[in-house]
């Protein structure tokens, strides 16, 4: 009787300590998906963290720039890799020697499941964080698209100010195709505004992911690498439709510039 009731109690113990693991993974893979999605800041946070323990050295010269963040923020994420490592190890290990409802096949098909899953956000992250800058910036059409109907029918042609916009500098002068904001009173904030010639507004979103703008285009237009105001080149890298003309933008630097016939293409 005693034996039956030790046996009992350390079963009841492995099935405690089980549900604990199983808790632990999926708490920090939703906890780390809802990080991706809300931070528009986790991939500097990432690069930040891969340079610090040197997962990538050639990014480390890159984090430097990110000095804002913190060590909290890296000891976060090097917390949650840890936890989801140990309890997917864990998970794993119980089920050829954990308690008896860790060890069937509905177990195998649901740490495979619970894998698969940790799998796909390591891998594709950067879609999660797309589509959470996408409602993000899907939020904000409202506020930019009364500012972008004002410079489209006033652009201003000198620095100044403006009430719904807050300071700027005009680039170049005497024919400013793009205004320098000093001062954003948008929400989010924007670094820059640049003009085409058919009339497309690219705001330069702060804040989130360098490169990200939110632009708008008239019918026949679209997003395009282009040249801006500062004579800077901006690579096309990804675009995503937002709906009545709007596009969320993801540019970079061209890599070879004096052979893209296209960095000589001016907005």
């Amino acid at each position: 009787m005693l034996e039956s009731e030790a046996n009992r109690q350390r079963e009841h113990s492995r099935v405690v300590f089980g549900n604990m693991l199983w808790i632990v993974s999926i708490v920090a893979w939703l906890g780390l998906v809802a990080w991706v999605v809300f931070d528009p800041q986790f991939g500097s946070v990432l690069t930040h963290f891969r340079a610090v323990f040197g997962v990538a050295n050639r990014e480390a010269a890159a984090a430097e720039a990110f000095n804002r963040f913190d060590h909290v923020s890296v000891e976060l994420l090097a917390g949650i890799l840890v936890a989801a490592g140990g309890s997917l190890l864990g998970i794993l290990l119980g089920l050829f020697g954990g308690a008896r409802k860790y060890r069937g096949m509905r177990a195998w098909l649901a740490f495979m499941a619970l894998a698969a899953a940790w799998l796909t956000l390591l891998v594709g992250w950067r879609e999660v964080a797309w589509l959470g800058q996408r409602v993000r910036l899907h939020n904000t059409i409202g506020q930019f698209d009364a500012i972008a109907q004002s410079l489209r029918e006033d652009w201003p042609t000198s620095d100044g100010e403006r009430d719904e916009l807050g300071s700027f500098m005009a680039y170049p002068q005497g024919n400013p195709r793009m205004l320098m904001m000093l001062v954003s009173k948008t929400d989010p904030q924007v670094s820059a505004i640049e003009r085409a010639d058919d009339g497309s507004l690219g705001f330069e979103i702060r804040g989130e992911q360098p490169g990200t703008w939110l632009e708008w285009h008239p019918p026949g237009s679209q997003p395009a690498t282009f040249v801006g105001g500062l004579d800077d080149d901006h690579d096309l890298n990804r675009v995503s439709p937002l709906g009545d003309g709007w596009y969320q933008v993801r540019y970079g630097q061209l890599v070879n510039e004096s052979s893209d016939s296209t960095s000589s293409n001016h907005r």
